[in-house]
């Protein structure tokens, strides 16, 4: 299993400061959620981390190599980036579609082998779509769509999984069915897990550490309940919040304060 790491980690559009001197730590065994106001640079950051943009300054390292000094096929083969949508896949099934996370290992035209098969049966069994994998994608539910694209990266059979925001518009049923297919990835098989997340009190469920950005740095990482404080979200998010404890889990549960209407 492997540990990815930013370290002093810069990155701008233009004139656009996104990313500055951020620091990161992603260790195997966890889900580590990034969590941040809209245009904070989370998806920046994970693609910063999986190589798709080169950092102005700093490193991304992987089991403690400059993922730059890695020759791109190699990287693809320990590390996945699954992205918030599908996107256009007409008439092609789900098993084809799982299939394309094989192209790191096999390139774009060579056939099968075995194992590339056993790659992919598992991981449709992982996703829970084994059963529908002759059905095409264009049919499929939002949340089916998204085990789709979590099953491709899963098909990479990588040690190392970069999610943005996997559960954006999804339902209920569907946010609770991926985010748990994620912990069980990581406590389970052992992977690293790097998810971007919205809703701060599934975060706090499902995440086993959170990274807290704002103003191009992480400026709190640890377990939920040491950075989902009122304080610091109040601060990052412009809107004061209460933070009372789960009832069941006993988790953080961050509610906003209504303004005073009176």
């Amino acid at each position: 299993m492997l540990d990815l790491n930013a370290k002093k980690l810069s990155f701008a559009y233009a004139n656009w400061q996104v990313l500055q001197g951020l620091q990161l730590n992603a260790r195997p065994g966890e889900v580590l959620g990034l969590i941040g106001p809209n245009g904070v640079g989370k998806s920046t950051l994970l693609h910063t981390l999986s190589r798709i943009l080169r950092p102005d300054a700093g490193k991304v390292l992987l089991a403690d190599k400059d993922v730059w000094h890695s020759p791109p096929r190699d990287i693809a083969k320990q590390m996945a980036l699954a992205p918030q949508r599908i996107g256009q896949q007409p008439m092609m099934t789900i098993e084809q579609a799982v299939a394309l996370g094989r192209a790191p290992h096999r390139g774009w035209l060579m056939p099968l082998t075995p194992h590339d098969r056993a790659a992919i049966r598992r991981a449709l069994a992982q996703v829970g779509l084994w059963e529908m994998r002759h059905r095409t994608v264009n049919e499929l539910s939002g949340g089916e769509q998204q085990r789709v694209v979590l099953g491709r990266v899963l098909a990479q059979e990588p040690k190392v999984l970069l999610l943005d925001e996997p559960t954006s518009h999804l339902d209920l049923k569907y946010q609770s069915e991926i985010l748990g297919i994620v912990k069980k990835l990581a406590h389970d098989d052992g992977l690293t897990v790097v998810i971007s997340m919205h809703d701060l009190n599934m975060a706090a469920l499902y995440a086993d550490r959170l990274a807290l950005l704002h103003a191009g740095r992480v400026i709190a990482a640890g377990p939920p309940a040491e950075v989902l404080t009122a304080e610091q979200l109040s601060h990052v998010y412009g809107v004061p919040v209460v933070v009372t404890i789960h009832p069941i889990y006993g988790t953080p549960l961050v509610m906003p304060v209504l303004p005073n209407e009176s």
